[in-house]
């Protein structure tokens, strides 16, 4: 059994990888949607701060392809953070996707994490990534986030 492909820029050769649902639209086409460790923001590796972006899988022509899938959210004063993507699927082909998933980051100025709930859609092999709306009755938006 071979290994997945990480993204050029995971922090280490075998870098932690999560998967945490796939989509296979036709046989032998799928895409995975997980996280993966990656360079810190704070530019320190330590457990007390690592940080997982938002990970895709592709699945074609029998190899799979690592890809970053950014999350919405600020960068500024990030010392830690979680992109998580726990749902995907591709109703057509592995080229037009769409995902749901968290960015939990911990905030060094405020020293406190927030949490986003965030939507990524694949169309044409171009990720984009949004703020999933927050509902209207009795919510209340986090301080740190737009």
């Amino acid at each position: 059994m071979s290994s997945l492909p990480t993204p050029t820029n995971a922090t280490v050769q075998n870098a932690a990888v999560y998967l945490y649902s796939i989509s296979c639209p036709t046989a032998g086409s799928c895409l995975a949607v997980g996280s993966y460790e990656a360079p810190n923001p704070a530019g320190t590796q330590s457990t007390s701060n690592l940080t997982y972006e938002g990970l895709s899988e592709t699945l074609s022509g029998g190899s799979w392809t690592a890809g970053e899938i950014i999350a919405p959210g600020p960068i500024a004063n990030v010392y830690a953070s979680s992109q998580t993507l726990n749902g995907v699927s591709c109703a057509v082909s592995v080229s037009q996707c769409v995902a749901v998933g968290t960015n939990t980051v911990l905030n060094s100025v405020q020293n406190q994490y927030n949490s986003i709930g965030w939507i990524a859609t694949l169309n044409g092999g171009s990720w984009t990534s949004i703020q999933s709306p927050t509902p209207a009755t009795g919510a209340s938006a986090s301080p740190f986030w737009p």
